[in-house]
C-alpha cells in the first residue's frame, strides 16, 4: 500500500517509492547532490536504484560513505569538509539513523551562509537556518531520524 504521513517533511512510503525521487530531484535545477550514507550500504550495492535516477536526470552527485554508526564528531565534521569541498547544493541522507543524522547536520553546516560551528548545534532548538535542501530516505525502521528535528553525534 502507498501512504503520505506529514510531520517534519513530507514522507512518501510503499514499494517502488524511491521512484518518486526523480520528479523531486528535476523540479529545483540542482547541480550537484551529495549522497550520504555508508559503506555496507555501497557494499551491498543498496545505493544503486539512487545513482540511476542521478545519472538519468543527468544530475551530477558525489558519495560520502564513511559514516560510522553513532557517528563521532571526527566523522561528521570530516563530512561537512567533502560537502564543502564538493560545492553541493543538496543533501541526500540514504540508510540508517546515523546516515541520516549526518546528512542534517551537513545539510546545515555546508550551506555557504552558515555561520554556526557543529558545537554550537549541540543542544534543543540550537540550529538555525539556512540549510541546504534536505532529502532522507531511511532503510531501517526503530530510529525515526527521518522525522526528527536532531541528530545524534559522539563527542
Amino acid at each position: 500500500s502507498h501512504f503520505q504521513f506529514q510531520t517534519v517533511s513530507n514522507i512518501i512510503s510503499g514499494l517502488g517509492s524511491i521512484y518518486e525521487l526523480k520528479p523531486l530531484l528535476q523540479q529545483h535545477g540542482y547541480k550537484k547532490l551529495l549522497l550520504v550514507t555508508d559503506a555496507g550500504m555501497i557494499q551491498q550495492q543498496l545505493h544503486l536504484p539512487i545513482i540511476e535516477i542521478l545519472e538519468t536526470i543527468q544530475l551530477p552527485y558525489a558519495i560520502y560513505s564513511n559514516v560510522q554508526a553513532d557517528p563521532p564528531e571526527h566523522i561528521v565534521l570530516d563530512a561537512v569538509q567533502f560537502a564543502k569541498n564538493e560545492k553541493v547544493d543538496i543533501i541526500l541522507g540514504f540508510g540508517g539513523g546515523s546516515s541520516l543524522d549526518v546528512a542534517k547536520i551537513i545539510a546545515i553546516l555546508a550551506h555557504p551562509q552558515q555561520s554556526q560551528s557543529l558545537q554550537d548545534l549541540y543542544g534543543v532548538n540550537n540550529a538555525k537556518h539556512p540549510r541546504l535542501p534536505l532529502f532522507l530516505v531511511p532503510t531501517t525502521a526503530g530510529t525515526g531520524s527521518e522525522v526528527t528535528p536532531i541528530s545524534i553525534v559522539t563527542t
